[in-house]
């Protein structure tokens, strides 16, 4: 199984209990706020499918951070918040979410080269 075909198989997300999965996690506040930054983001980007479809997997791994630590739905808080987030507080965001995702994307990268390195194939 190559990288590619994990990541379009939508990811694989570890079940890891550290200090460091934890704080990667965010709280479900941030996690929110990300899912929003990703679908504006997503929005912005609908003249480059490739970036936009890179957005929109964030999108769904940050609304399954949030569903997964709260055990509820995310749509009631989505549309609750999407109206009063301001563009100052998305353009904060930038950092904070591009950081989370950047390292997700890494950790996918490694994942990647870990099952590459098995030699093993699904196909």
């Amino acid at each position: 199984m190559t990288r590619a075909s994990l990541a379009a198989a939508g990811g694989i997300a570890l079940a890891v209990t550290s200090p460091a999965f934890a704080q990667a996690s965010g709280t479900p506040k941030e996690n929110l706020d990300c899912a929003i930054w990703a679908a504006v983001a997503s929005d912005e980007l609908a003249g480059d499918a490739e970036a936009q479809r890179g957005m929109l997997f964030l999108m769904n791994w940050f609304i399954g951070l949030y569903e997964g630590a709260t055990g509820a739905l995310i749509d009631q808080p989505l549309a609750a918040r999407l109206p009063t987030i301001t563009s100052e507080e998305l353009d904060a965001l930038d950092a904070t979410c591009g950081e989370r995702a950047e390292a997700y994307g890494n950790r996918l990268n490694a994942l990647g080269d870990a099952v590459d390195a098995t030699g093993s194939s699904a196909d």
